[in-house]
């Protein structure tokens, strides 16, 4: 970029394209830049920037003045920090008020509930597709057939998969980006290696996102995928003691931004993490159960139980998918919002409002200056 060859001649760019402020792709640009550069020495980093956007080191005066900005930057960060705390105590005092109102509601709610009944998974976050093994192989939600194979079966209401068996569905009929994938399921040993719970995945099985047990580390949970495209472990995540003994309820949401959540028992499993989505095409993909993904072959095997499994075209919220592991203990946000008073609820719109405004707050940091680099003439004319 420091040469001058491949400069453009700007009269022949259409004017739309001068336009490169408020460009959406331009301010996304300046964002992943800015991220690269968030860790070293201020100096280092604000040349940094300067070397790859414009192909030379920034000026004596260019570097003052950036790090000027940036002093202001921070002075402004602390100002809506201390802000941000007072709000946060606001909100804590109301959502004491919420629990006072309405706690003795929700209980009256959790009482009538049977917690361990058969209240419908449905009834909470509804599914694409859904199946509870003791009301056969065929999902409730779309009706899509799933199939035994190589002496898997169903049994007191339970997908059994051991030795060489696992089920597959017929094919999808609707696309699938992001998604949850959901599922209870009890394991014959915890020593066993690199089963999938629930997959889903394309025809060949060459593209794929799964529930695994323990392939990169033992008694541990991990989203797998194609040549662990989509793979990583998730940090701090406890190892498995009581899967063998009782059903889990597992999830792992995948969110259009590519972060990656993996949940066991209601609670987060371990630390979220970024990586590239991918898409399960209409009429090109399928679910397996007890196998990691086809064609099967005894080192991608599942040994155990499912109970119940279910895939969302979303990526559940914590909320949502504690939900999923205790329906009776769910009460929605709305439900509590219509028990406050009428002057509780304008406090509670009040502070949202207020809560909005805040997040909404443009703070200058290394994203901006990226952008003012972006539109400077200098690095439009340098290819």
């Amino acid at each position: 970029p420091s040469s001058t060859k491949g400069r453009r001649d700007i009269t022949n760019v259409p004017a739309q394209s001068l336009t490169l402020m408020n460009d959406p792709e331009v301010l996304r640009g300046a964002r992943a830049f800015a991220k690269l550069h968030r860790t070293g020495h201020i100096e280092n980093r604000i040349s940094e920037l300067f070397r790859k956007a414009l192909g030379r080191e920034p000026s004596s005066g260019e570097l003052n003045q950036s790090i000027d900005y940036l002093n202001a930057t921070g002075k402004e960060a602390t100002m809506i920090k201390a802000s941000l705390s007072e709000l946060t105590l606001k909100l804590r005092e109301l959502n004491d008020q919420v629990t006072k109102v309405t706690e003795p509601t929700r209980q009256k709610i959790i009482n009538l509930r049977n917690v361990n009944s058969t209240l419908q998974e449905t009834e909470i976050a509804k599914p694409s597709l859904h199946w509870d093994f003791k009301n056969g192989l065929v999902d409730s939600i779309a009706g899509v057939k799933c199939f035994l194979k190589k002496g898997a079966k169903l049994e007191n209401g339970e997908l059994i998969v051991k030795q060489s068996g696992y089920a597959v569905t017929e094919k999808l009929p609707f696309e699938v980006s992001e998604k949850t994938l959901s599922s209870w399921v009890k394991l014959d040993n915890l020593n066993q290696r690199a089963g999938g719970v629930m997959t889903i995945q394309n025809l060949t099985g060459g593209v794929f996102d799964s529930i695994v047990y323990a392939e990169k580390e033992s008694r541990k949970w991990m989203s797998g995928s194609n040549g662990f495209a989509r793979t990583k472990a998730f940090i701090s995540a406890p190892i498995e003691i009581g899967a063998d003994q009782e059903f889990v309820h597992l999830a792992i949401t995948y969110s259009s931004n590519g972060t990656i959540t993996g949940y066991r028992n209601g609670e987060i499993y371990g630390q979220p993490y970024q990586a590239n989505s991918t898409k399960f095409l209409k009429a090109e993909s399928v679910i397996s159960f007890g196998v990691r993904h086809l064609p099967a072959s005894p080192n991608r095997l599942l040994q155990g139980r499912i109970k119940k499994a279910s895939l969302f075209d979303r990526a559940l919220t914590s909320d949502e998918i504690l939900s999923k592991f205790n329906p009776g203990l769910h009460i929605t946000e709305e439900k509590i919002v219509n028990d406050l008073s009428p002057e509780q609820k304008e406090t509670y719109r009040k502070l949202l409002k207020e809560i909005e405004e805040f997040e909404n707050t443009n703070k200058p940091d290394l994203q901006d200056l990226a952008l003012a680099l972006f539109n400077m003439k200098e690095f439009i004319y340098i290819k």
